[in-house]
């Protein structure tokens, strides 16, 4: 570890700890929210480290995303000539501090651990305003924040990594949304990081954002109108990479089909120790696999005990939601109700591109927030009945 590396974790630490200090703290009223943020953020730190040791010891594309080497076909000769969408993007991120500060592999997951950080302060502070504090037994006033511990949401946005990245940008979307709905400039700049890490959530996200925002663009057709042209390009530019990306050569159900064999069979080729039968499964299963599996039968050891835990946990409040909650749909707010829905879009998508447990665990860990908050507010107002 250089001296830069050195420094570089003391910025992180004093940096973040003035955040909490000087930002987080004096807009968090109830002590209740201020412990949970401070042991959070002990919290989150530890998992960048069990990040930073577990991809040390087995490898992965954290480490070539940060050393720059995950994608050479821009034969990039400059900063700017990594620029570009998804992995180009990441790359050209990481240029500086990995490139020129020549800071390490640890120190990036620092700095990603930070921003993801961030991202769970406003998770947080929207929990909070969406279930509104009460006077209720602790153990129910807790379930809310619950899914704030969930492991696998730590581990895999502790780090550097898209997932980091996509996590803070739809935190900030929903936090823009929810806090300050007026400053639309502010959900462009987290939709746009969304956009440019991940290409195809940011084209899917714009009609929900539309609908989400239909009042205020109908209101200021003028700011709704300029922020469409001054996107144009962007999205023009990113739809077209994306095309390219696919291989697809129309947009049609049958060439999504193809599309979603050709990926299955591309993985299955892999032999992933958790690889599932998923050409083998039907539309629905495979969505349950993506959502709850491994069931906790099913485990094989202490890391996928950790994740048919959370598993259970979502299955629970699903089938409760099921049973109790299926009245209470009409009472979702309009941004919750959106992103529940445009999760289970993503978790549609990636069941017919995904085969292992791996992946469905790393791709699944940044919409755990919204599965969890919307299933629990569906049963909300019975558990307040019971219990207040």
């Amino acid at each position: 570890m250089g001296v830069q590396d050195i420094l570089l974790l003391f910025f992180v630490l004093a940096g973040s700890g003035a955040l909490l200090w000087f930002w987080v703290f004096p807009r968090t009223s109830s002590r209740f929210l201020r412990i949970q943020l401070l042991l959070l953020w002990l919290y989150h730190f530890l998992f960048s480290w069990i990040y930073h040791f577990y991809l040390s010891s087995v490898g992965g594309d954290a480490i070539r995303y940060w050393e720059v080497s995950a994608d050479l076909s821009q034969y990039a000769q400059s900063w700017m000539g990594y620029f570009g969408f998804s992995t180009f993007f990441i790359q050209w991120l990481n240029y500086i501090p990995s490139q020129v500060l020549g800071l390490n592999f640890l120190s990036g997951n620092l700095i990603y651990g930070l921003f993801s950080y961030l991202g769970i302060v406003l998770g947080i502070w929207i929990t909070d305003k969406v279930f509104r504090p009460m006077d209720l037994p602790f153990w129910i006033k807790v379930l809310p924040f619950l899914i704030w511990w969930f492991p696998g949401l730590h581990f895999w946005t502790a780090g550097v990594s898209k997932e980091s990245l996509l996590f803070l940008g739809l935190m900030g979307v929903w936090y823009t949304r929810v806090f300050i709905p007026q400053k639309i400039y502010v959900l462009a700049i987290f939709w746009l990081l969304i956009f440019m890490i991940k290409p195809l959530i940011g084209i899917l996200l714009l009609p929900f954002l539309l609908l989400m925002y239909w009042k205020e663009f109908w209101i200021n057709w003028k700011v709704g109108l300029g922020l469409l042209v001054l996107f144009s390009p962007v999205i023009f530019l990113g739809g077209r990479w994306l095309w390219v990306y696919s291989h697809m050569e129309a947009f049609s159900i049958s060439d999504l089909l193809r599309f979603s064999e050709e990926q299955l069979s591309f993985l299955a080729s892999y032999g992933a120790n958790s690889a599932l039968p998923m050409l083998d499964y039907s539309l629905t299963w495979r969505m349950i696999s993506f959502l709850f599996r491994p069931f906790i039968w099913e485990v094989w050891d202490g890391f996928s005990l950790v994740f048919a835990l959370e598993n259970s946990l979502l299955l629970l409040l699903f089938v409760c939601s099921i049973l109790f909650g299926i009245k209470y749909l009409k009472s979702f707010s309009l941004s919750l109700g959106l992103l529940f829905c445009f999760t289970i879009l993503i978790a549609f998508i990636y069941s017919m591109t995904l085969n292992n447990y791996g992946l469905f665990y790393r791709m699944k860990s940044v919409w755990l927030p919204f599965l969890y908050i919307g299933l629990l507010w569906l049963i909300w107002p019975f558990i307040i009945r019971k219990f207040r």
